[in-house]
């Protein structure tokens, strides 16, 4: 019982997915934007203006149908799906369905007695990578939509 944590509690400090038992510092495969964390020279600049690069592409208006405004959502789509290919994308077995749905049941239990909120009614889901980007874009754009209409605004006033 010792070594067996429920799913999603334990240390924060460590990917069940690295297969690496080394001191945990920055590994560039597995950071989608390709810069070190660990501070032990891992830092690429090369890295730092692809990026930019990326970030510019994605902020340029050009996009069709839902994916016109400030944010190119089609390019921002595929450079995920670009991402999650190269890092790999298992799939959601019905073990760690189960999991997830035992560790929110048991965090309702704890919460229940800590909190005056309700309990959730919502079912518990457990998504692999590319299920999160689907299920979770049209949330996303609602939130960065606003900020990259005031960023555009703003660096259009900035330009000559």
């Amino acid at each position: 019982m010792s070594g067996d944590v429920p799913f999603g509690f334990g240390s924060g400090d460590r990917d069940p997915d690295e297969t690496n038992s080394g001191s945990g510092s920055g590994n560039s495969g597995s950071n989608p934007m390709g810069f070190g964390t660990g501070g032990t020279g891992d830092f690429d600049i090369s890295n730092l203006g692809a990026a930019l690069s990326q970030i510019g592409a994605m902020l340029q208006a050009g996009g069709t149908g839902e994916t016109s405004g400030p944010v190119n959502w089609d390019l921002a789509t595929d450079s995920a799906r670009k991402q999650l290919v190269a890092n790999g994308d298992p799939s959601v077995d019905s073990s760690m369905t189960a999991a997830v749905t035992d560790a929110v049941t048991l965090a309702d239990l704890w919460l229940d007695q800590a909190t005056e909120f309700p309990a959730t009614t919502a079912v518990a889901l457990a998504w692999s990578r590319s299920e999160w980007l689907t299920a979770t874009l049209p949330a996303w754009q609602q939130i960065i939509e606003p900020i990259a209409s005031s960023l555009e605004q703003t660096m259009s006033t900035l330009m000559p």
